[in-house]
């Protein structure tokens, strides 16, 4: 199957999002396509198994490793203590209410004027701790387990600042400004850990909506069953009010503004604890009922 990628999608979209709807296609049709630079043969794709080999948030042995970016930056990252390869540390949260997300297909895909751009779309997620009011036999134990964890996330933010600050070779232009580890921990400017407008605290996670090869990235979703088996769901979205189990990472970045902080990305794996029932659609501007006639 050989087709003109630019008569499938506007040239505006990037070419990375333009391969995947190929690959895609593909994959729909059970066909193969070849190009100069591209041969996909169809596959079956195999049934996925629930991640057990990621721990709790309150189960990991946690560091903090200076690590070398390819552009030679040197920054701080969270890791599994004593692994050598100082991979990004990946742990499960607990579940905690969704404040807002766009965890459908597409994500945020053309719902703000930045993200019209597949490459520049995400994934977004922000976690209250707390519970919706149905859940209130379960309010107490979610609440603080909610609370744990936003003390955890924000521990190990600090710590990775505390580390960058004394490495020598670590953000110098920025330490530069800053008298001491603690002024410097405390001007660091978190985008995983957040305040509302009513100064409570809440997590805020992204996950890129393209792959770095233009694959798609949406999270898999989970539900427990009965059985206590797991099943993946593809629900279009996630609303408000529905408790999670996330899977975080921590990345820490730097502005060219000065800025800099610890950002918070999703996982591989979501675990859909609680959706809210649908409300019934409230009646008609005069709130009556539908009443039959001829």
């Amino acid at each position: 199957m050989k087709r003109d990628l630019s008569s499938i999608i506007d040239k505006k979209i990037s070419f990375a999002s333009k391969r995947a709807h190929i690959l895609n296609e593909c994959k729909k049709s059970k066909n193969a396509y070849c190009g100069k630079s591209l041969t996909v043969q169809p596959t079956e794709d195999p049934e996925e198994e629930f991640p057990t080999d990621v721990k709790r948030f309150d189960q990991v042995d946690f560091d903090v490793a200076i690590v070398k970016k390819r552009n030679g930056e040197k920054i701080p990252c969270i890791i599994n203590k004593g692994d050598t390869k100082k991979k990004p540390l990946s742990c499960w949260l607990p579940p905690m209410e969704v404040k807002y997300s766009d965890l459908g297909p597409n994500g945020n895909l053309g719902r703000y004027k930045y993200t019209k751009d597949p490459q520049k779309a995400r994934f977004t997620c922000s976690l209250l701790a707390s519970a919706p009011p149905e859940l209130n036999h379960l309010k107490e134990k979610f609440e603080a387990d909610g609370e744990k964890a936003l003390e955890f996330v924000e521990s190990l933010c600090n710590k990775a600042m505390g580390i960058a600050y004394n490495d020598e070779d670590t953000w110098k232009n920025v330490k530069k400004d800053y008298e001491d580890v603690q002024s410097f921990i405390e001007s660091a400017k978190h985008s995983v850990i957040k305040r509302d407008g009513d100064d409570i605290l809440y997590l805020n996670l992204t996950r890129r909506l393209e792959g770095f090869r233009g694959e798609p990235n949406r999270p898999t979703l989970w539900r427990l069953k009965e059985d206590n088996s797991y099943e993946t769901i593809d629900p279009k979205f996630i609303p408000k009010g529905s408790m999670l189990a996330v899977q975080i990472k921590f990345r820490a970045f730097k502005t060219p503004d000065g800025g800099y902080g610890m950002s918070g990305d999703i996982g591989d794996h979501i675990l859909v604890v609680h959706k809210p029932a649908k409300k019934e659609e409230k009646s008609t501007l005069f709130d009556v009922p539908y009443i039959p006639f001829d």
